[in-house]
């Protein structure tokens, strides 16, 4: 499989939760692609007890 990682994006951002407190998120895409919810997504997550699964790929 060919892939090139200059052709993707990674931002950390940052969501406010129920209560208050500022949830980190990693968002990876492709550049130039507009976020503005008409894409399909992928949704992964965990954090649990100061533990997270960082944003990775595999060739």
């Amino acid at each position: 499989m060919r892939f090139d990682p200059d052709h993707y994006v990674v931002q950390q951002v940052f969501y406010p939760s129920t209560g208050g407190v500022e949830v980190p998120m990693f968002i990876v895409h492709r550049k130039g692609l507009a976020l503005d919810g008409t894409n399909p997504t992928v949704l992964y997550g965990y954090g649990g007890f100061d533990i997270t699964v960082p944003p990775y790929f595999a060739r």
